[in-house]
């Protein structure tokens, strides 16, 4: 429940569709056009024509896009953040298959280490949060523990043979999940020394990390548990069992998580609240017909989610937002929120730091300290006098060692503790 407290508050709030996606771009950035979020902007991009990158990018919530086409060194094929740093693989004539960065958000690049797979290349980037990772459309995923400049290779072998087209990734600490086309998961607990294929009743077409939990996407959402089995977590999801609509791009802004839904006659994005435990609709508005994209076409920051969306209908391509916190409305805007919260720490898990949100409904005193497992206070993040709104703090944990944390917030009569997981 928002609390305006301005009559021109109202007055906005009213004409703004709360509930409805908008589209606010009509440019195409290919069948497989991807976006991201770094640094406040908000990116789009992929290859429009051929091997021709397209990389817009907002710094306005969507307003406006500013075109950096004309300044990319190759054809890009991923955008990724990795400890406070603009990362992207390109490939190319001109630099070879490299990852590159960038210092000015994605205005000029380069190159940081280089890659060289017979009959193919280095096509993504993933992070455990400390330790980056590099997926290759053949057999080979590569890691790095010194920010990309250089790798240790590694190659996925099941059943003593490799797997050729690797379509997806992640890890958490030496559990690491590799998506290859038509075999789906193929699982290592011991950081990629062994394989072996794990899948539920389909094939797990893609997967994320989101809080410290893997979630894969099939016919229905699945969560990875402790002994490493998928369980389905489709409360609200839409379809039946057993097809239940298609999970894709699974996103999350640090509290919420996201997903693409398709099914045989409709598509939507769905969140879930409470870990993916259920599923309902961010909004309505956006086109049913079902995207072509695979993977990360979807992202979400604390203000708006954002779908590239490139259907068979041409009428409809482009770039979608839809309002998830009234706060962004407008800068004239004065909203309070009506309730106290404390939102999961993002990302989770993290190194060295990771950024922690709160909201206080009135002005309140305000204490907020991180613990370890003993519930020794190792940090007073804020004890002071605040304002009511919305308030962000950057933790730092670079002279602790890892494992869990909490983060316990006290203001009135409102208390709160979340967890967290500091990886090396």
């Amino acid at each position: 429940m928002i609390r305006k407290v301005t009559l021109l508050a109202i007055i906005i709030f009213i004409n703004i569709s709360f509930a409805q996606w908008e589209r606010v771009s009509t440019r195409y950035t290919g069948t497989l056009g991807k976006m991201a979020i770094y640094n406040g902007f908000v990116y789009a991009y992929g290859d429009s024509v051929g091997t021709t990158t397209v990389f817009l990018r907002s710094g306005d919530q969507g307003n406006t896009w500013d075109d950096f086409s004309a300044s990319m060194p190759d054809e890009l094929f991923y955008l990724h953040e990795h400890n406070g740093e603009l990362m992207g693989m390109f490939f190319g004539s001109n630099v070879g298959n490299a990852l590159m960065v960038s210092a000015d958000n994605g205005e000029s690049w380069t190159t940081r280490s280089s890659f060289s797979i017979d009959g193919g290349a280095v096509l993504s980037l993933h992070s455990d949060g400390t330790i980056l990772y590099a997926l290759s459309n053949r057999e080979k995923i590569f890691r790095s523990t010194d920010n990309g400049a250089t790798w240790t290779e590694f190659v996925v072998s099941y059943d003593g043979a490799p797997q050729r087209v690797g379509l997806d990734f992640a890890a958490i600490g030496d559990i690491w999940v590799y998506i290859g086309l038509n075999l789906g998961a193929v699982i290592s607990t011991d950081g990629g020394a062994t394989w072996a294929a794990n899948n539920p009743q389909f094939a797990i077409g893609s997967v994320s990390v989101i809080n410290g939990e893997f979630y894969g996407a099939t016919y229905g959402m699945y969560k990875l548990d402790a002994t490493n089995q998928w369980v389905l977590y489709n409360n609200g999801w839409p379809g039946s069992a057993p097809f239940w609509a298609t999970g894709k791009s699974i996103a999350s802004n640090g509290q919420t998580v996201f997903a693409y839904a398709q099914g045989l006659f409709e598509a939507s994005v769905y969140q879930s609240n409470d870990a993916g435990n259920s599923w309902s609709t961010v909004a309505t508005g956006l086109p049913t017909s079902g995207t072509l994209g695979l993977d990360d076409f979807l992202v979400a920051d604390q203000h708006y989610a954002y779908c590239y969306y490139r259907s068979l209908n041409a009428a409809e391509f482009g770039i979608y937002r839809a309002l998830l916190s009234p706060t962004a409305i407008a800068d004239d805007e004065t909203a309070l929120p009506g309730k106290f919260n404390l939102a999961q720490n993002y990302p989770n898990p993290f190194n060295p730091s990771t950024t922690i949100s709160y909201q206080l409904p009135n002005a309140n005193r305000v204490k907020l300290s991180v613990y370890d497992m003993l519930g020794r206070e190792i940090q007073t993040l804020v004890n002071e006098q605040q304002n009511a709104g919305q308030h962000t703090i950057r933790f730092d944990a670079q002279q602790l060692p890892s494992g869990v944390y909490f983060y316990n917030i006290n203001a009135g009569n409102f208390q709160a503790t979340r967890k967290m997981l500091l990886i090396e």
